[in-house]
């Protein structure tokens, strides 16, 4: 039946753009067969189409593996829509945090375009769970919403694993805006750290930097829109900076907001500690990434364990977070005492976490 209905298609309308065969799922072996009849019969659709349902962790290796197909088969690139995407489990369907996952995935991948799925028809119209009613918005509407007001160019975004159910996003630079944004979510340990590499020249020395999220508690829930979560400037250093964020979830999306920044104060950003009589390093003894490590002084030795982020919490304290290990720096046994212990401990929202940056 495909040869015979392309072949209608091209006889009526030569100029339309043909898609297929949009299987359920994503098998070589059957789109082998399929790509090679095709190939014989000289009806290559001009879009190639299937769903993605069984799993985040696939999608990755299907695209990647398609395009080995391909090549395999002597066959040009073609534009690839997946008509149907949404978290294996279906309950998800329009959670940002799953969304990011298939947002980032698909932009990485250059897929052409992609359909959300809706599977609850008792209650049709609400856009694949992106409303919460028939007219109010759930949670996924803001965070594509976020989505669609990017703009400028795509740029790379390298995941942790990009086979993975682990957190995912897409970013745009726009140098007519002067700004860049990233949108991310997914499974993730509660501590998320974004390094972004050649920040372009109108950011400037200092970076203003706006981190936000929109929480989902299902997809019957209304959101009322993301809220703030910091408001900071960032020192760039060799052009770049490192954004750490704590207390995440794997259901909420974030995006973090970049502009030029306009004030004189540079707090947020990765750094060494140095102590102005030794002249040495803040270091977490032995490269430790174990909860209870001392942290020392030694000699500046460029390795990772004697680097900090410096986290706005937006009440006026700091989060120092160790880069080797992710850990915070902490005031042992939450001591109020002269002399007591400080160590690197994972991350529990304890006052003993937080520090103030004074002038001295």
């Amino acid at each position: 039946m495909w040869k015979q209905t392309y072949n209608v298609i091209r006889a009526n309308d030569p100029g339309a753009k043909i898609i297929g065969p949009c299987y359920s799922y994503y098998n070589r072996t059957t789109l082998s067969n399929f790509l090679s009849f095709c190939r014989t019969n000289n009806c290559i659709p001009d879009i190639m189409s299937w769903h993605e349902l069984c799993g985040i962790e696939w999608v990755s290796r299907n695209l990647r593996d398609y395009r080995q197909l391909e090549k395999s088969l002597g066959i040009s690139a073609l534009p690839i829509s997946i008509n149907e995407y949404c978290d294996a489990d279906h309950n998800f369907e329009g959670q940002p945090g799953s969304s990011a996952q298939f947002i980032g995935k698909f932009e990485r991948y250059k897929v052409e375009s992609a359909c959300i799925s809706w599977w609850f028809v008792p209650s049709p119209g609400r856009l694949g769970s992106l409303l919460a009613t028939d007219t109010q918005k759930g949670p996924g509407w803001y965070f594509y919403k976020w989505y669609g007001d990017m703009t400028g160019k795509m740029v790379n975004v390298t995941p942790p694993n990009d086979d993975s159910k682990l957190v995912d996003g897409a970013a745009c630079v726009d140098s007519s805006s002067k700004s860049i944004s990233f949108i991310f979510g997914g499974s993730n340990d509660g501590t998320i750290s974004t390094t972004f590499k050649n920040l372009p020249s109108f950011i400037g020395s200092t970076a203003s930097v706006k981190v936000e999220k929109i929480d989902w508690v299902s997809k019957d829930t209304v959101s009322y829109g993301p809220s703030t979560i910091s408001t900071s400037n960032y020192s760039v250093v060799n052009g770049q900076i490192t954004v750490t964020l704590t207390g995440c979830n794997n259901s909420s999306g974030y995006r973090i907001y970049i502009t030029p920044g306009t004030g004189s104060s540079v707090f947020g950003g990765t750094y060494k500690l140095i102590n102005r009589e030794s002249g040495k390093a803040l270091d977490v003894y032995n490269n430790s990434t174990e909860n209870g490590a001392d942290v020392i002084q030694w000699s500046d030795n460029g390795q990772e364990n004697q680097r900090w982020n410096i986290v706005d919490l937006g009440n006026g304290y700091y989060n120092v977070v160790n880069v080797h290990s992710g850990k915070f720096l902490d005031v042992d046994n939450k001591s109020t005492a002269d002399g007591a212990n400080v160590l690197q401990w994972s991350s529990n929202g304890g006052y003993n976490q937080q520090w103030q940056i004074v002038t001295s």
